[in-house]
């Protein structure tokens, strides 16, 4: 099935560093199809490149980011085009090629270019990247543990709201780790904002803290909460994987 959604997202809202954009020449005029896309891709195009990266396979984490499931599954010519892609900038691209190496899925499984691509794709401001780099930092993958930079990450990436982002956020504060100071508040606020995009760990543990919070804290709280969702709201195609 043709994931509508998600092409219109790639498309018009990806995430192109400068060196990308001065790429992008033929994108506009080749919407949909296999064939279109591979001509456009071997003249350069980045968008149509990327594009074949999601046609033949994206990592098993975003199986809902295929494009169109009836093309059979090739990790390997899904991750020649992602690499192509993610070269030019492409920090969506990079977001994939950074779980296809720490997944192993059309290349050998490799930690540290898994960590140098996350790392580019966070710098070049995807959300998937931000919090992909923060799970890296937290675990130390080809890098020492560092729940700091972890924290970083994930916020930046819950500000654009990305809902494992705030679900990681949600817990920093909770648990007071990471440079946080504890705050339930907080803490609530981000676990709400992860729970209204299906988050359901996230529910579950919004669920159980309005039962133990003082009802002055949560009525503060649930006013967070009500603020942020306003304030942190989604800016690009979500590959949470919780929902």
């Amino acid at each position: 099935m043709k994931n509508i959604s998600f092409v219109l997202s790639f498309l018009f809202l990806a995430v192109l560093s400068p060196q990308a954009q001065a790429q992008k020449k033929h994108s506009e005029s080749c919407f949909w199809g296999k064939e279109c896309w591979l001509k456009e891709a071997e003249k350069g195009d980045v968008n149509s490149q990327f594009a074949l990266c999601t046609l033949y396979g994206t990592p098993s984490d975003y199986k809902g980011a295929r494009l169109d499931t009836n093309i059979e599954y090739d990790p390997e010519k899904a991750f020649y085009w992602c690499q192509k892609a993610a070269e030019y900038g492409h920090a969506m691209a990079q977001t994939f090629l950074s779980k296809m190496y720490y997944l192993g899925e059309g290349i050998q499984k490799d930690d540290k270019q898994a960590f140098e691509w996350a790392y580019k794709s966070a710098q070049n401001g995807d959300a998937a990247g931000e919090y992909i780099l923060g799970k890296y930092y937290f675990a130390g993958v080809a890098t020492p543990k560092n729940p700091k930079n972890a924290v970083y990450w994930f916020e930046k990436s819950a500000k654009q709201g990305y809902s494992d982002s705030q679900f990681a956020l949600g817990h920093a504060y909770f648990e007071g780790f990471g440079g946080m100071t504890r705050d339930y508040k907080e803490a609530y606020a981000w676990f709400s904002l992860a729970a209204s995009d299906g988050n359901h760990n996230a529910a579950h543990i919004r669920d159980e803290m309005e039962k133990m919070l003082p009802v002055e804290t949560l009525l503060e709280a649930q006013s967070l909460s009500r603020e942020y969702a306003e304030k942190y709201k989604k800016k690009h195609t979500d590959f949470s994987t919780d929902k």
